[in-house]
């Protein structure tokens, strides 16, 4: 007699050494890989690694929420696990189109920075600069600085919210502006980023906007890209990308400093909507071997991670 055998899910626990570039005291990064294999042999891989200070929800959090569901209790997962549920049961296209090289992601002091920009392997055409975390003075002369080294490089400056709108108009003004790609996040709120994409000749991005509030389409007339982090947004990744695709928007997928499955991932959803330069330089943060141990292993008659980023 033939029986069909059963899918199995498997959680591993991992960590590595990593140099968190805002809190020197996170001294590893932890996550959950989710392994899940179905009756016929194929096993799918799924990353969940909330970042700290970002998420909403904690790595416990995930692991909290993922036992519930197991026992059959229905909960809205936090949006870490929703994404690592969503890629543990999909398969993404075979055939990766090419992406782009990677480009730098700049922060830390001007010599840093330039150091990092020098020992660069693959020709220059676009890095990633924190801004909005020093005098504005400083940080307009570096944008300068960079621009006289390298005129043909672009740049996608990234405040995390750090300016009030005065303070994003002015530094706004006093802009290379054919240096520029575009800013992210210039302010807290979406209003505020908003109101400087309307006020300002300067191309604006959206990142921490669209995990804290719903963004409309009507929000979006004037935003010229979003990035998107999936470990950030969780379901409402691909809502976003989509949105983005329908608007003519550019659609920036970005590391949440996920390991090398995670970032493999991002390559994949990176080819689904055309990102031929997702925001992928983090595996620079980390150093030492990742360490992994099995916590979870459980056999089920039906996939028991089905539709659970639906929730």
């Amino acid at each position: 007699m033939h029986h069909c055998r059963p899918w199995q899910l498997q959680v591993w626990l991992y960590q590595q050494r990593w140099h968190c570039p805002w809190a020197t005291q996170l001294t590893h990064r932890r996550g959950l890989y989710l392994a899940l294999q179905t009756p016929f042999g194929k096993q799918c891989w799924g990353e969940v690694a909330p970042l700290p200070k970002f998420s909403q929800e904690s790595l416990r959090d995930c692991w909290r929420a993922l036992l519930s569901h197991l026992n059959q209790q229905r909960v809205a997962p936090p949006a870490a696990l929703a994404w690592g549920a969503l890629c543990a049961n999909r398969t993404y296209p075979q055939a990766i189109a090419p992406l782009s090289a990677p480009y730098p992601l700049l922060q830390g002091s001007e010599e840093t920075i330039l150091s990092h920009l020098r020992l660069w392997p693959q020709p220059l055409t676009r890095a990633k600069l924190k801004v909005a975390r020093g005098a504005t003075s400083d940080e307009l002369a570096l944008i300068k600085t960079i621009h006289a080294h390298y005129p043909t490089l672009r740049l996608r400056l990234d405040a995390n919210g750090g300016w009030t709108r005065r303070q994003a108009r002015t530094f706004i003004a006093q802009l290379p502006m054919d240096a520029i790609e575009y800013i992210e996040q210039p302010c807290q709120t979406l209003a505020d980023c908003v109101y400087i994409a309307q006020q300002n000749r300067c191309p604006i991005a959206l990142d921490e906007s669209l995990q804290r509030e719903p963004v409309t389409h009507c929000d979006l007339r004037h935003i010229s890209a979003l990035v998107i982090k999936p470990m950030l947004l969780g379901h409402n990744t691909e809502h976003y990308c989509q949105l983005a695709q329908r608007l003519g928007l550019t659609v920036s997928i970005s590391s949440s400093f996920e390991s090398p499955l995670g970032l493999a991932h991002l390559r994949e959803l990176a080819t689904t909507y055309h990102d031929t330069a997702p925001g992928l330089d983090t595996l620079s943060y980390f150093s030492g071997s990742l360490q992994q141990r099995l916590i979870h292993q459980s056999y089920w008659p039906d996939n028991p991670l089905l539709n659970f980023e639906q929730v």
